[in-house]
């Protein structure tokens, strides 16, 4: 079986326990293979080794195989985002297991900060030639922490239970405040990532490879950057941020409205642009690309503009996630 590591390792394959019977494969999942999907799927999880309660262990689905297969903090969300339909102990066991490695403390080197969310744990540090090390537990994400708040609502909603929610509260709270006082640094409402380290990742979203943010013209951006999917998760977290503490009788609801409202109304005056000629650094980044469509679920923008979103992405049906349009340079199919 898989086991996530106490420490702060990547998941560890115990070799004496992993047998055939143990593997899953896609034919086993579904009615043609004769196995509840369910419990298929209970059986590709790891186990976070600091759970508190026996009953209730904390799993989560590792990032992806052979070379992620341990937890990511966003690829976790997401994956138990999209399961909740099949119940809410997979989304529970995520959020319990990235909450225990939410601190209280700031470290650029990993960079840490008070109430973000890890983006990766490793057994040792990741080195790819001169150009990229990440020690073993990584925080260089700019999406895992509204992400989680996000979860936690939707755990509320899809039913998790009162008590295991009012657990993660303050979890919650400080998720909340990274978003307004780190992530929010300049004051402008939107979430932007630096790589503090010079190694690390210099995009820190969905699409973290180098030269994954450039102009049409091919030219790659330069941090700070505020992503526009980032935004949304934003405008998500913080309609969250609003709901459980008034569900649940604590204080900040209407200030979490108020600041939803206000970066929704900015996020519609900087989203559209009438050129897409870059003219200074800190101009748009205006290739057509995919990543503008996560924003369309968040409600953050009208529905003309989503259908106009959607027709620029030119990303449907979505084979190709990371895809840029073929009309622009910088294009990476």
């Amino acid at each position: 079986m898989y086991v996530f590591s106490r420490t702060p390792t990547a998941a560890i394959i115990d070799s004496q326990s992993l047998r055939a019977a143990d593997t899953v494969s896609a034919d086993d999942v579904g009615s043609d293979g004769g196995k509840d999907p369910a419990v298929a799927l209970h059986r590709l999880c790891l186990t976070d080794p600091r759970s508190s309660h026996p009953d209730r262990p904390g799993q989560f689905l590792a990032g992806g195989a052979p070379w992620f297969l341990t937890l990511f903090g966003r690829d976790a969300l997401w994956a138990a985002r999209m399961l909740l339909l099949l119940g809410t102990d997979l989304a529970a066991g995520t959020l319990r297991t990235l909450a225990r490695r939410q601190d209280a403390v700031t470290d650029p080197a990993t960079e840490e900060q008070p109430g973000k969310i890890v983006h990766e744990v490793r057994r040792a540090a990741l080195r790819i030639a001169d150009r990229l090390s990440l020690p073993p537990v990584y925080y260089g994400t700019v999406d895992a922490t509204p992400l989680w708040i996000t979860l936690l609502h939707d755990a509320w909603r899809w039913g998790t239970a009162p008590a295991e929610v009012e657990e993660l509260l303050p979890h919650a709270e400080a998720a909340l405040a990274w978003m307004r006082e780190a992530a929010d640094a300049s004051g402008d409402g939107f979430l932007k990532y630096v790589d503090q380290t010079g190694h690390g990742l210099s995009n820190q979203g969905w699409k973290d490879s180098d030269d994954s943010i450039r102009y049409r013209g091919g030219r790659r951006a330069h941090a700070p950057i505020a992503l526009c999917e980032v935004r949304a998760y934003a405008y998500e977290a913080a309609r969250a941020g609003a709901a459980l503490p008034r569900a649940f009788g604590r204080p900040g609801a209407d200030a979490w409205e108020d600041w939803a409202d206000q970066l929704a109304t900015r996020f519609r005056e900087r989203f559209w642009v009438r050129t897409r000629t870059a003219r200074s650094p800190r101009s748009p980044w205006t290739a057509t690309a995919s990543r503008s469509t996560p924003s369309l679920p968040a409600s953050v923008i009208s529905s003309a503009r989503a259908c106009s979103t959607r027709r620029r992405a030119r990303c449907w049906p979505p084979a190709s996630p990371a895809r840029t349009s073929t009309r622009d340079t910088a294009c990476a199919p």
